[in-house]
């Protein structure tokens, strides 16, 4: 009895061992998705606020899509007519609006992310040029994805307040 059982044993060993090896179906996050491109990001509607009366701090403003197959975050920004741009947000915190920089702004697959008042936006810092109605300001996002980054370039017209 216990020589069947070895035998027994023994065939179920080399059976396991000796046949091809299954190979699982990759998961979609195993897939490997294409290179991040610029062609997958657009940029609409994208503004600058008009500092008011000689100061040299504004806003800029603007709808970013993406139709990349994977989600992406914002991790750098610059403008060309400002010697800082950062990334910021409002948000509600013990009953005030408060602004706070943000080091990343996530961007979802397939979707968009909008920076308008209130919500996220690029703050501009020493603005270096008074910028009037109709300037156009060059604003530089660095966008980031599973090892990627790159760089995608938008003018922003300079809108008056109001």
């Amino acid at each position: 009895m216990r020589s069947i059982f070895l035998m027994t044993l023994g065939a179920l060993a080399l059976t396991a061992c000796g046949g091809p090896a299954e190979t699982p179906e990759a998961t979609a996050s195993e897939v490997a998705s294409t290179p991040l491109s610029a062609d997958a990001f657009g940029v609409s509607d994208a503004y600058v606020r008009q500092p008011f009366g000689g100061q040299t701090t504004t806003a800029a403003y603007f709808l970013l899509s993406s139709t990349a197959d994977r989600d992406a975050e914002i991790v750098g920004v610059s403008a060309d007519k400002a010697g800082t741009a950062e990334l910021h947000q409002h948000i509600m915190s013990d009953g005030m609006m408060k602004m706070r920089r943000v080091e990343k702004v996530s961007v979802p697959a397939n979707g968009s992310v909008e920076f308008s008042s209130g919500g996220y936006h690029v703050m501009m810092f020493n603005v270096t040029d008074p910028l009037e109605a109709g300037n156009v300001v060059e604003i530089t996002l660095d966008i980031a994805s599973g090892g990627d980054t790159m760089e995608i370039s938008f003018p922003a017209t300079v809108r008056a307040p109001g």
